[in-house]
């Protein structure tokens, strides 16, 4: 139903106000580039998002965790950040947190591969509890780095703050 209301030009379900062009109703421009997007992806999430993210959030820590140690890295501590499940309940991107950092990118790698056996895991944990196990998708949840990047900013000498001439001059159009 809300895919139909895309593709036949109403956009409350992109930005929430329909928009007439001269020649009809116009689509914007992000329901033309990615027409699924606005279907799947809400701003806010269900209880039932909410609770299957959950679900999926403690389990899949536990999992990779214990992959982790098993697999001779330790050591490295990774933590799921953030559970993101789509309103069909058919795709979760799972946010990870990984400690030391330079081990990212290299842990990710491992995972993605693994990927399968990972939703197998996850899936005989969660037989009872969900009738369709999402397809995974992981992502390096790097807001700590950010926050991090700004606090040392702002307590060392660049402090944009304390010394306004370090900003960049903006220019008005």
């Amino acid at each position: 139903d809300g895919l139909r209301k895309i593709r036949n030009g109403d956009t409350d379900m992109v930005n929430g106000k329909r928009s007439m062009g001269r020649h009809g109703p116009m689509i914007s421009n992000t329901a033309t580039r990615y027409p699924y997007s606005a279907y799947f992806w809400r701003m806010e999430e269900t209880q039932r998002q909410k609770k299957v993210g959950g679900v999926l959030q403690a389990d899949l820590a536990d999992v990779l965790q214990r992959a982790a140690s098993d697999g001779g890295m330790q050591g490295v501590l990774i933590s799921v950040t953030k559970v993101r499940v789509t309103t069909d309940l058919s795709v979760a991107k799972a946010y990870l947190s990984v400690f030391p950092e330079d081990k990212g990118p290299e842990l990710l790698a491992g995972i993605r591969s693994n990927q399968p056996l990972i939703r197998k895991e996850l899936a005989a944990r969660t037989r009872h509890q969900l009738r369709k196990m999402p397809e995974l998708m992981f992502y390096i949840d790097d807001t700590l780095a950010y926050l991090d990047k700004i606090d040392q900013q702002l307590k060392g000498a660049d402090n944009p703050i304390a010394r306004p001439e370090l900003l960049d001059k903006r220019k008005k159009i």
